[in-house]
């Protein structure tokens, strides 16, 4: 494999989870009739994902990203809680 390559994907999928982020909290505060719970709940997982994707720029250590990530996972489960 191609070490500038495998570089640039990686580089790729952290600025599209920074996006991603930035997305998400564009639509919502579009959307002015979401429920204040739900807005609120994602716009914490905006700030997650984000955060997530700058620390993987940084190549922050699994000790710090560890507790970003289950943070992520445990409001993805609270948002499809919100809205089964």
């Amino acid at each position: 494999q191609n070490p500038d390559l495998q570089l640039a994907i990686a580089a790729n999928a952290r600025l599209a989870l920074i996006g991603s982020g930035t997305y998400l909290r564009d639509r919502l505060e579009a959307n002015t009739a979401a429920p204040s719970d739900l807005a609120n709940a994602a716009n914490a997982l905006a700030d997650t994902v984000e955060q997530l994707g700058i620390n993987y720029l940084i190549q922050a250590p699994p000790a710090v990203q560890d507790p970003v990530r289950n943070n992520l996972n445990n409001q993805l489960a609270q948002l499809d809680k919100m809205c089964a």
